[in-house]
């Protein structure tokens, strides 16, 4: 590195210490904050974890998966949050896929709904005929 004020000047190892070193220190400190105020009291209370939309997943582990603890299904797929992180589907994409495919339980949904679409429409054909 150019010296231009006449000091020592700083090496990039010491710039990315002390990068990891505050970013190290967020991380922690996030981590005290949640843990007071969400899973100390669950933890020390015997009290059950807050869940806002009863979907199963608390408010803090909506929170940590980046989900809205004020909506069960965020991506309104039609699956929960809670079904989506068991199926090991992205809760926050309503195309999102498990294992390569489309999730089995989103394509059932989209087959019945399509036949339900095929349906009223042919009862409307059937009204018009008659």
């Amino acid at each position: 590195m150019e010296e231009l004020s006449g000091k020592q000047p700083v090496s990039h190892k010491k710039i990315i210490l002390v990068i990891l070193t505050i970013g190290l220190t967020l991380l922690v400190t996030g981590g005290i904050i949640w843990y007071t105020l969400y899973a100390s009291k669950s933890v020390d209370e015997g009290v059950a974890p807050r869940d806002s939309d009863f979907d199963l997943l608390s408010d803090a582990d909506e929170i940590l998966l980046g989900t809205d603890p004020a909506k069960n299904d965020t991506d309104g797929d039609g699956l929960s949050d809670f079904l989506e992180v068991q199926l090991k589907t992205n809760p926050k994409n309503a195309y999102s896929v498990s294992g390569g495919t489309l999730d089995s339980v989103t394509m059932m949904k989209k087959q019945l709904e399509q036949e339900q679409i095929d349906r009223e429409a042919r009862l409307k054909k059937l009204k018009q005929q008659n």
